[in-house]
Order: C-alpha cells, then sequence, then structure tokens
C-alpha cells in the first residue's frame, strides 16, 4: 500500500463509484479497482459494501477513510512547503463554489484589487469537492453558502440573501408585488439537485411551508431552472443574488420566511493569521449587495 493507493481509496470514497473516480484521478477503472483490492488484502478488511446499489463505505472503511484522509492532507503541506518559495508561500488561494461564481466571481476579483496585504488567487471550485479542496490545502478559505451550525472550519459570515419566487412574466402571480408562502400550497416548485450539504435554507423552506416539491425533475444550475420555468409555467425558491432582470421572469418578494439563504468566507487558520481572513471578508461583503428586486 502506498500514497498512490490511499489517492484512489479517498476518490473513491468521495466519488461514490469506481468509474468517477478513476476519471477524477485520471487513471482507467481496472487500475483504482486493483488499488483498492490490494488495499483491502493487506489490511484483511473489506472498505466498501458492494452488494448495494450503490457503493458505500462500511464502518471499518470510515474508520480507515479518516486516517487516509489525515495521511494525504499532511503530505500535500510537506510537498507544498518544500516546493514552495515566500512568494508563493505568501498568497492567498481562494476558492468559490460553481453555484456561486455564475453570479459573485467578477464582484469578488474586481474588489480584491484593493487588497494589497496579500495577493489573492481565485480559483473557481465543484461544491462535492469542497472538503478535499480545503482539507489538501490546495484552497485557503472558500465562499460557499452554509448553515449557522456547520462548525468543522472556522468561518466569516459575508453576506446574507433572502429568496425570492421566481415565476414566468405572463403567470397569474406575476401581478403580486408580494407574496406569501403559504398561498403556494396548489402550485409545483422546481428545484436544483444541490449536492452542497452544508446548506440547507431552501429544504427548511420547503418543509416549513409544506409546499409541493418536485422530485422527479431537478435541475444543476439556476440558469438551466429559469429556462424551464417558462416553458413549464411553474414556480421556483431562488436566492435574491441570482434574481436578475430578465423579461421573461418575474421575481417576485416573500414575505419573510425567517430562512436565508448565508454565505461565509470559510478559511482554515494554519496558514494565515485570522485578521488576514477577516479583512477578505469584509472587502467581500462591500461588493455583494444587490438592489431590492423589482
Amino acid at each position: 500500500m502506498n500514497l498512490k493507493d490511499l489517492e484512489y481509496f479517498a476518490a473513491v470514497a468521495e466519488k461514490g463509484s469506481f468509474s468517477k473516480a478513476a476519471e477524477y484521478c485520471n487513471a482507467s477503472q481496472p487500475t483504482i479497482s486493483n488499488s483498492i483490492n490490494r488495499i483491502e488484502k493487506e489490511l484483511g478488511a473489506l472498505l466498501f459494501n458492494r452488494s448495494t446499489r450503490t457503493l458505500a463505505l462500511t464502518e471499518k472503511g470510515e474508520e480507515i477513510l479518516a486516517y487516509a484522509q489525515s495521511i494525504l492532507v499532511s503530505m500535500t503541506m510537506i510537498r507544498t512547503v518544500a516546493n514552495s518559495n515566500e512568494a508563493i508561500s505568501r498568497c492567498i488561494h481562494l476558492g468559490i463554489t460553481t453555484s456561486l461564481s455564475h453570479y459573485l466571481y467578477t464582484r469578488v476579483v474586481n474588489s480584491l484589487d484593493s487588497l494589497t496585504e496579500l495577493p489573492v488567487k481565485v480559483h473557481e471550485i465543484k461544491k462535492e469537492n469542497f472538503k478535499t479542496q480545503i482539507d489538501s490545502g490546495k484552497m485557503h478559505c472558500i465562499l460557499s453558502a452554509c448553515d449557522d451550525a456547520y462548525s468543522h472550519y472556522d468561518k466569516y459570515l459575508v453576506a446574507e440573501f433572502p429568496y425570492v419566487l421566481a415565476v414566468s412574466s405572463d403567470d397569474m402571480l406575476a401581478k403580486n408585488e408580494e407574496i406569501n408562502l403559504d398561498e403556494l400550497k396548489d402550485r409545483v416548485i422546481l428545484g436544483i439537485q444541490d449536492s452542497n450539504c452544508l446548506d440547507t435554507s431552501q429544504n427548511r423552506i420547503l418543509l416549513k411551508h409544506e409546499l409541493n416539491f418536485k422530485k422527479d425533475i431537478v435541475f444543476y444550475t439556476t440558469e438551466v431552472l429559469k429556462m424551464a420555468l417558462v416553458q413549464k409555467k411553474e414556480v421556483a425558491l431562488i436566492p435574491q443574488y441570482a434574481a436578475r432582470e430578465e423579461a421573461e421572469i418575474k421575481y417576485i418578494p416573500l414575505k419573510d420566511t425567517g430562512i436565508r439563504k448565508k454565505l461565509y468566507l470559510i478559511y482554515r487558520g494554519d496558514k494565515f493569521e485570522k485578521h488576514v481572513f477577516s479583512r477578505l471578508a469584509m472587502q467581500i461583503s462591500k461588493v455583494i449587495t444587490f438592489q431590492k428586486v423589482k
């Protein structure tokens, strides 16, 4: 068993399949499978339960994964220290999850010109790679939606946005200047297939108001959802930052649900001092502001 075996093991656990792990690691599927078999043989323990429809870690596999990830993180940090010079090591790598970057990337990047204390490089990352990116040290901090209760990392609240109701401009609801979600009991709510397990704000709104969420059709981006919204004459809840002025869609403010989508700068405190991330969070917060939905 070597480091590459551990990398393949962690990839399979994260991706949930051998084929996806092979694509992620730029390796063949037989290579990944042989690596997992070799680890299991050497340790004398099954890492994955292969009898279910989806590939899942065994209890022993979950225990071993925690140690494997710790080893991989340590090796990444060792390589970073060994291969970096002072200029590189004093650069902040900021990740923005894909769903946010579509709306916020330009604003964030432009705001960093005045942050002269340290250079900042901005990267778009997938939400499902969040933990790997920040645990490995590849990202020093990440801008992402997150619930208050998530406490695995240090974080600063950057902004919070209410949800708005998005409807086709010719929908009977489009004439409303404001709407109470309890009035939507007879409507079908389209939703996003969100892989960000850190943020449950939309689900909490749906449950709180007992709304009819369309489970058989899901979308991976808000922009595609908007297209379906116009064609299918259904409605959707989207965060205010995604509510751009569009002829075919009307965005209606909601009477306060008490639940908002909160954006945090989540960071690892072992690379830079806390005040560096505090200043960065304040700088980003200044530019992530939007006008009231019309």
